[in-house]
């Protein structure tokens, strides 16, 4: 299944319950995202129509909740794109498995996401921290009972998206879109899944609840450790 944008808009107009009045900044800030190269494949060419996919579709979704948290368009594109193979794995593994002991769970840390220069370009890059864990190993953290810690940050300030719930909730709202829509969405899903397979298994076996990357001028250095 792919979406149009048109359709991409109207399910994101019912899952952040916008009125039509709000509907041109809304579509603006997709726009906009898109021009920073958010989703990935979301630029074909001038003239060329996009075809929103399942991984497209949560990436850009993951994008919307950072700029609905109040990040920055620059801070936005630098972590996305940077994690955005982990993000989408780990969203795709929510979905499949109900077991809550391998729920990711994203953690990003505001303190190390400051921005170090402005939007124009200028100065060094922006320093980004992302985690991602299980949901059991949440409340360890937010007590200090874990040895992972994320790089920075306190965790009152900590940003945590639960992208089984967010993906749920967002992909209801594109299958309610009409009948063909939901056969569709339940198979696209499923083929998601499938195509992602093998990057699901090496975010299980490399990514999750490993210690948070730490981004620099667009190179990663990850230190690994266990919970």
């Amino acid at each position: 299944m792919e979406l149009s944008r048109a359709d991409l808009i109207a399910a994101f107009a019912q899952f952040y319950r916008v009125e039509e009045s709000g509907l041109a900044a809304l579509t603006a800030r997709v726009r906009h995202l898109q021009s920073r190269g958010i989703p990935e494949g979301s630029n074909p060419g001038k003239g060329r129509r996009v075809g929103y996919t399942v991984p497209m579709m949560i990436e850009l979704l993951i994008a919307m909740e950072l700029a609905q948290s109040g990040q920055s368009p620059r801070f936005i594109e630098d972590i996305i794109k940077a994690e955005r193979k982990w993000l989408i794995a780990a969203a795709l593994l929510a979905l499949t498995d109900e077991d809550e002991r391998r729920e990711p769970v994203f953690i990003f840390s505001p303190e190390a996401l400051a921005p170090t220069e402005s939007d124009d370009g200028e100065g060094p890059s922006l320093l980004g921290a992302l985690s991602i864990v299980d949901r059991p190993v949440v409340p360890k953290l937010l007590s200090r009972q874990s040895g992972f810690e994320p790089i920075t940050g306190e965790p009152w300030r900590w940003i945590l998206l639960m992208p089984r719930q967010m993906t749920i909730t967002f992909f209801a709202n594109i299958i309610n879109l009409n009948d063909l829509a939901f056969e569709q969405g339940k198979l696209a899903l499923t083929a998601a899944v499938d195509e992602w397979s093998d990057q699901i298994t090496l975010f299980i076996e490399k990514r999750l609840n490993r210690v948070a990357s730490l981004h620099v001028d667009e190179e990663v250095v990850v230190q690994f450790g266990d919970t």
